[in-house]
């Protein structure tokens, strides 16, 4: 009875990811088959066959990545099945688009995670990130701006950047 309980909130967890998930894998599938009506229809057959394995998925793996695999899969089943229809790409083309297009959802999650952490800053550490990376940003022009020592500068930013990957690496974590 509680490995059915502990099963089926397995299962209910990874229904929850599968639908937060939903814009970034219908962007993948797009990807991967530019029309919008097929690119629905393979991510609705996709979402069935997640949902079948989500006994499969282990939740240390990341879920978009696990479920990109899946509906890689599904692309070249479609492709399969209709590879008497014209214009239909080979399995190398595909996996070459597939791995692409994930890299792209993979830096959009960083991206996303580190406009978050990026806002959790308080303005004065922002406002020395913006200050370094912005146009003509250096250290040596932040510190007589501010009155403060090149190593203090040097320091801060340090300081600020440990921050900030420690809350991007927690946050990919938990998403």
């Amino acid at each position: 009875m509680s490995s059915q309980r502990v099963e089926s909130g397995h299962h209910r967890s990874v229904v929850e990811l599968l639908i937060n998930a939903q814009p970034r894998l219908f962007a993948y599938t797009f990807t991967l088959f530019p029309n919008l009506d097929t690119a629905r229809d393979i991510l609705q057959d996709a979402n069935c066959k997640l949902l079948e394995k989500s006994d499969d998925y282990d939740r240390e793996r990341d879920f978009v990545s696990w479920a990109c695999g899946i509906i890689r899969n599904c692309v070249m089943a479609y492709y399969r099945d209709h590879a008497r229809e014209k214009l239909v790409f080979g399995n190398e083309l595909i996996n070459l688009a597939a791995d692409v297009s994930q890299t792209y959802v993979a830096e959009d999650r960083r991206h996303s995670a580190l406009s978050a952490c990026y806002q959790k800053l308080s303005d004065q550490q922002r406002m020395l990130i913006d200050m370094r990376y912005g146009p003509d940003g250096s250290v040596a022009k932040m510190a007589k701006e501010l009155s403060r020592s090149t190593a203090s500068i040097s320091t801060s930013l340090h300081r600020i950047r440990r921050t900030l990957e420690s809350c991007i690496r927690t946050t990919l974590q938990l998403s």
